[in-house]
């Protein structure tokens, strides 16, 4: 609540307390590294969101929890958008879907993938590379999202089209 609240600065000294304690199971900790890691992403604190996020990665991978490697692989592409190393964040965004996939239907795995086709199409808009923003976008959208996902994917679409000069696309 303390993130939502725009108190980072609390909300990271909370979750580093927690962390610290001796009788934190592995789950616990995995769950608090990704609260930590993405309040030090809000803050813009990225050096040390990039290590927590690598803790992240290691632990998830220690523990053979699929879900978490691929929120580990979320939280990285995430905050290498934020610092504008795109195709970085498309190399995470990519293995956060790879490694998703063995998830099947599972309904966060459902939400993530369509978050991580949205990033990458932002990451190609970016990049300029208009043909991969126009698939990312529109494989989110032919998940059958709705509210800010469908807005966001939307927007983004209809940039890419008018960036690249088709503005009958763009109006649509």
């Amino acid at each position: 609540m303390l993130r939502e609240l725009g108190k980072y600065d609390e909300a990271q000294e909370l979750f580093e307390n927690k962390l610290g304690t001796a009788n934190i199971n592995i789950f616990g900790k995995m769950t608090t590294l990704v609260a930590l890691t993405e309040t030090l992403r809000l803050k813009k604190d990225y050096a040390q969101a990039q290590i927590k996020a690598k803790e992240l990665l290691a632990t998830a991978k220690q523990s053979g929890s699929s879900k978490f490697i691929v929120y580990a692989h979320e939280v990285l592409a995430n905050m290498l958008h934020d610092t504008d190393r795109f195709r970085e964040s498309i190399g995470e965004a990519e293995r956060a879907l790879a490694t998703g996939a063995c998830l099947g239907k599972d309904a966060e795995f459902n939400s993530l993938s369509t978050r991580m086709w949205i990033l990458m199409g932002h990451c190609h808009k970016e990049l300029k590379a208009w043909n991969r923003a126009i698939t990312c976008f529109d494989s989110a959208i032919s998940a059958g999202i709705d509210g800010p996902y469908l807005v966001s994917a939307n927007v983004g679409l209809a940039e890419v089209y008018s960036n690249s000069s088709n503005y009958t696309e763009a109006s649509k």
